[in-house]
């Protein structure tokens, strides 16, 4: 079978999970800290979420890549890189795609239920969707050019680099764990999102399908077209009628 064969390189359990949380604890510090600052000068939040993730997250995944493949020899640092015909890719892609947009659409009653029950307590600046949601609060500028780099680092740049650093680096390096390998890949990227932490359920049933079949057919490039189809169409969705008015 496609994953009978482990990757050459194994990573120890407690590393694995403190290289899958680290960046997004740094993330979260980062919003934390600046957030409130964007929210007092009129500001949406989620331009706190795009510095961080473009002079620090970003980087350090791709430092640590870069680092990896400077030490080490004879092992790749990206694994999964099977090759497809694009008429194969495109359909495995499209399939995983819309698996995730059903399950993004069905359960957000379900994501806002545990926002509004169980995370009641955070103050208003922490939804960085306000600015979509409640646009009349800002400028619209202010609007416009937080979606134009929203666009440029969370929707192209963040799936990119998280696909290479959590797909193509991590997880090949745990895939010993056999058919739980993609499942503990998948919860851990999904509380990665710690910004975010009631999405988490809705990110791994969504995710599902994708996560396992870059494991399956040892392909990082599924995870790359449906995470930046995702995120590009999610952010295009939330914002775009807002843009027009």
């Amino acid at each position: 079978m496609a994953h009978s064969t482990s990757y050459p390189e194994q990573h120890p359990f407690g590393l694995s999970v403190f290289l899958h949380l680290f960046p997004g604890v740094l993330l979260l510090l980062g919003f934390v800290l600046i957030a409130p600052v964007m929210a007092r000068l009129g500001l949406p939040t989620l331009l706190a979420i795009i510095i961080v993730d473009a002079l620090v997250v970003l980087p350090l995944m791709m430092g640590i890549l870069y680092f990896v493949s400077r030490k080490k020899t004879g092992v790749p640092v990206l694994g999964y890189r099977e090759r497809f015909k694009w008429p194969q890719l495109a359909g495995l892609a499209t399939v995983s795609l819309l698996c995730a947009v059903m399950a993004f659409l069905l359960m957000t009653p379900f994501s806002d239920f545990l926002s509004v029950t169980y995370f009641y307590w955070l103050p208003e600046w922490f939804a960085i969707s306000h600015y979509a949601t409640h646009p009349e609060s800002y400028a619209y500028g202010a609007v416009l050019v937080t979606w134009l780099l929203a666009m440029v680092v969370t929707s192209i740049a963040a799936p990119i680099v998280e696909e290479l650093y959590f797909r193509g680096y991590l997880l090949p390096r745990i895939d010993r764990f056999g058919a739980w390998a993609p499942l503990i890949n998948l919860v851990l990227f999904a509380l990665y999102h710690f910004w975010t932490i009631w999405l988490t359920p809705v990110r791994i049933v969504a995710l599902l399908p994708m996560v396992y079949l870059v494991w399956f057919k040892r392909c990082l490039y599924i995870g790359v077209i449906v995470h930046l189809a995702l995120n590009l169409v999610g952010d295009t969705l939330l914002t775009a009628p807002i843009l027009v008015r």
